[in-house]
């Protein structure tokens, strides 16, 4: 979500899980935190209850100490993701990335739970390896790991991992306590190849704006297309949690919309 107005549409219509973040500044787009503290009033007001996730950009964005002084929004927060893209060089990336986290949760006074991300393209993106930062997330306490693409112009997720590839990590987070979600431009056209994969969370967004570009409006009836169409793939698939960047719900799980 980017906008109060997108994420009151999606409140309406009943999602569970609301994703704030800025496409136009990358994957993990930080939002400004009028933008954040706007939506948050949104939610408080129309749907309480629904968890909110919000994307910090990567770590190499978090310069100075200005940018913790806005971290006190994140009290009112479920979920942050803080990338590590261009950190695999860094032999210390780990060390680095639970020091900013830490301070991140001093700033907040109240710690949000911690999504790690892994790219799909993580040579482009220049992040550690998917198993590195498996193990990472769970050391370091992180609630869930999200798979997502770096550069949105070389490949939707299922172009660089199979279902075959998303069950073997799924296995690995889910087996050591966290909840594995999935995103990475996917469409309603993906849903059978991905009910195939044990799944807590679908994270969708293009698949859910107008003309299916990522930078545009969010869309209602994109939306309950995209809801109908998971629930013809999860048919008489075990339950999931399926959640995406506009977090749409259905009777087999949550889908999540950014």
């Amino acid at each position: 979500m980017q906008t109060a107005t997108e994420a009151a549409e999606a409140l309406r219509a009943g999602i569970d899980l609301l994703d704030v973040k800025d496409p136009a500044r990358g994957s993990l787009g930080q939002p400004d935190p009028a933008q954040l503290q706007a939506v948050l009033d949104t939610r408080d007001r129309i749907a309480r209850a629904t968890p909110v996730s919000v994307a910090l950009g990567e770590f190499s964005d978090w310069t100075d100490a200005s940018s913790l002084e806005s971290a006190s929004v994140l009290s009112r927060v479920a979920y942050a993701k803080l990338g590590l893209a261009d950190m695999a060089g860094r032999r210390d990336w780990r060390l680095q990335w639970e020091r900013l986290r830490n301070q991140i949760e001093v700033n907040a006074n109240e710690a949000p739970g911690w999504v790690a991300v892994i790219y799909a393209d993580w040579a482009i993106a220049g992040s550690p390896a998917p198993d590195e930062i498996v193990a990472a997330a769970a050391e370091t306490g992180c609630a869930g790991v999200l798979i997502d693409t770096f550069c949105k112009h070389r490949g939707r997720l299922l172009e660089h991992f199979s279902p075959a590839d998303l069950c073997l990590l799924s296995v690995q987070v889910r087996d050591a306590g966290m909840f594995f979600a999935v995103a990475g431009q996917l469409q309603s056209g993906d849903l059978p190849q991905l009910a195939q994969v044990p799944l807590d969370v679908i994270a969708v967004r293009s698949a859910v704006c107008e003309g299916g570009n990522r930078q545009s409006r969010f869309s209602l009836s994109r939306m309950e297309s995209f809801r109908e169409a998971m629930r013809r793939a999860f048919a008489g698939v075990g339950a999931h949690d399926v959640s995406g960047d506009h977090h749409i719900h259905s009777s087999h799980g949550v889908v999540s919309a950014e």
